[in-house]
């Protein structure tokens, strides 16, 4: 499928992925880890998430067990870039939501692995917050038709806040606002019965990177993607779609935009399943590759799948490193803090997708945050791709 410069380079270069995230974990490694465990088993420091969150000071993990009795926890409030992790704990949102306000500047805030009881979505909001914040693998699976008339996850003048592999629906799923946003291998609107439940994402005056998405608006006369002043890029492979929604035929258009830009990768299916205008509004539309990675299965232990998406005959470097808030370099908008870049893989693409699986050694501390992302070179120049930032956990 890709033709590779070296077959031992590319090994060579998987091994020395290994040693780096050994190394950058060791670097980004927590002041301490607290043990939540609604069921008080042997270790636990708290038997509440909230408690937890109250008592960790910033760089602390709080590790969260599941309830083997069917248990869960609550939201909570917090100013303090802290990392919670779990195993598919029950986490449930709808009374008492995930609240970050205030971030300071050069503090993360990272949360994986929960699930969000049948019925409710994954309500979050985070607000000011100059830090960077991270969710991955939290999972909002709907029963049933309804889904909320607001927003699930809202974002206010925030300086950047990824998303990888989160599952939500609403009204939309996400808000952002006056943001930085990146959102990767997300499904939005999806309910367990495989409709839509509301719009994917808003927005206004914020800059939105959307990556391998899984949109779909369902039966509601709403564009999928929805925003206004804002710059848009949506890349992805050809298993990626946006949905508009099909209260009326032909469907809502999958991405409106009221001014703004948007670049889309032509692979990403728009209104595959309902037809209708696969775009409107007042905006600027561009269709062309953005190069782009993917990142699954980020467990100490496990095999991690990173998929780097390119143009035919690229030439592309992967890189890999500790995250940072966006910064302009000559080659595009960086994600890695400049002093942690390690290369990873280099090959030429003989085709869209390149698939790497690396082992990720059990020894990985949870709850440490890297990233990685990738520099093109073709006839165009050399660019720096979508990164991913992505947690440990």
């Amino acid at each position: 499928m890709v033709g590779f410069v070296q077959q031992s380079t590319i090994a060579m270069n998987q091994r020395t992925i290994v040693l780096s995230l050994v190394a950058l974990c060791a670097q980004a490694a927590a002041q301490r880890t607290w043990i939540v465990d609604i069921d008080g088993r042997p270790g636990t420091d708290f038997t509440e998430l909230s408690a937890a969150v109250a008592a960790a000071a910033p760089g602390d993990t709080v590790a969260v067990r599941p309830s083997a009795m069917g248990g869960g926890y609550s939201g909570f409030t917090t100013n303090k870039g802290l990392n919670i992790v779990s195993n598919q704990a029950l986490l449930s949102t709808s009374s008492d939501p995930v609240v970050v306000t205030g971030l300071p500047a050069g503090q993360v805030f990272r949360m994986a692995g929960f699930l969000e009881p049948r019925n409710q979505s994954l309500v979050a909001r985070f607000t000011g917050c100059q830090g960077v914040v991270q969710l991955e693998d939290m999972h909002a699976l709907e029963y049933g038709f309804m889904f909320p008339n607001g927003p699930s996850i809202s974002i206010t003048n925030c300086a950047l806040v990824t998303m990888v592999d989160v599952e939500n629906f609403g009204t939309p799923a996400v808000q952002a606002d006056s943001s930085r946003v990146m959102l990767t291998r997300c499904r939005l609107g999806v309910t367990s019965i495989n409709i839509g439940g509301g719009p994917a994402v808003r927005g206004t005056q914020s800059t939105i990177d959307i990556v391998e998405p899984a949109f779909d608006a369902g039966p509601i006369t709403q564009p999928s993607i929805d925003l206004t002043d804002c710059t848009l890029r949506l890349a992805g492979t050809a298993t990626s779609y946006v949905q508009g929604g099909f209260g009326n035929s032909p469907a809502a258009a999958a991405v409106r935009m009221t001014r703004g830009s948007a670049r889309i990768d032509p692979q990403v299916r728009l209104n595959p399943f309902w037809s209708g205008a696969p775009t409107n509004g007042t905006g600027t539309f561009t269709f062309g590759v953005t190069p782009a990675v993917l990142i699954e299965g980020d467990q100490p232990g496990a095999t991690m799948t990173v998929t780097h998406v390119a143009g035919v005959g690229d030439t592309l470097v992967g890189l890999l490193g500790l995250p940072a808030l966006p910064y302009p370099t000559p080659l595009g908008e960086a994600l890695l803090a400049p002093n942690l870049l390690v290369t990873t893989v280099t090959t030429t693409l003989a085709a869209r997708v390149f698939t790497q699986s690396i082992p990720v050694p059990a020894s990985l501390a949870p709850g440490v945050g890297l990233c990685v992302q990738d520099v093109t070179l073709n006839s165009s120049g050399v660019t720096l791709g979508i990164g991913c930032a992505f947690v440990v956990h």
